[in-house]
């Protein structure tokens, strides 16, 4: 819900500033405008997410979740030991 949230509100800001996106006059002293700089961190970790969707990430990263380099099994009085 979070990831859906992020992508309506950069949608949201490319949309409304749509018209400023090819006016020259926008970039003073050849910088991108303000609105820019402030929809490309949200870009980036959308591609990041849609990245990390991939099939061959995604079964890694599902393994990590699960546990699966933890093959050691550890008893209960070993575990409250070290807290």
């Amino acid at each position: 819900m979070g990831y859906l949230a992020l992508l309506l509100c950069t949608v949201h800001a490319l949309v409304f500033a749509w018209n400023k996106w090819v006016d020259v006059s926008q970039f003073v002293w050849y910088t991108p405008p303000s609105f820019m700089v402030a929809v490309f961190l949200p870009i980036v970790v959308l591609l990041c997410k849609c990245v990390l969707l991939f099939p061959c990430f995604r079964k890694r990263i599902k393994k990590i979740r699960c546990g699966w380099e933890a093959n050691t099994q550890t008893n209960q009085t070993s575990m409250t030991s070290r807290l």
